[in-house]
Parts: structure tokens; sequence; C-alpha cells
């Protein structure tokens, strides 16, 4: 299987800032997912291969804490990356 991304995020600027300052730099193939639920369909439902997850914390329909714990207990072993537009960080990460 070849290296592809699974970028995790809700906010559309947010979204395409790291898809063009990042992945695209790279020259990285990658999949867009709104939020934890699509990402944990995506994977564990769709059994799509992905070598690395970058997943947003605060999303609707399922936040990215929950989404990374549905993912692992699916199997899911690739590396999940999480970030966070809260520059307090956030409690739901412990």
């Amino acid at each position: 299987p070849s290296f592809r991304v699974l970028h995790v995020e809700d906010d559309a600027i947010l979204r395409k800032t790291f898809e063009l300052r990042v992945l695209n730099k790279l020259g990285v193939p990658f999949d867009v997912a709104v939020n934890g639920a699509e990402a944990v369909r995506l994977i564990i439902d769709e059994k799509r291969e992905f070598a690395l997850v970058v997943m947003d914390n605060q999303m609707p329909a399922l936040i990215g804490t929950k989404a990374t714990r549905a993912l692992r207990e699916g199997g899911f072993r690739g590396v999940i990356i999480g970030m966070t537009g809260d520059p307090k960080g956030c409690s739901e990460r412990d």
C-alpha cells in the first residue's frame, strides 16, 4: 500500500490552508474527512488504508479524541497526529 494521509478537519479554511501549505507542497496523496464520524466510516467501515491521520479535535458529529479511540478500537494501527486551534489545548486529550 502507498503512503496516503487522511486529513480530518471541519473548518473549510483551515482544511484548505493545511492542504496547500503542507500536503500539496510535499506531494503527499490525501483524502479529507470533515468530522470524526466520517474518518471512522472511511477507515473502519470502508476499510480505506491510510498511513497517517491528521485529526482536528473540536469537530461536530464526533470529536477527534473519541474518533481516535474508535479508530484504535477498530484496529487502525497507523500514526494519528492530533491538532487543535485552541491555544489552551483540550481537556479530552488525556
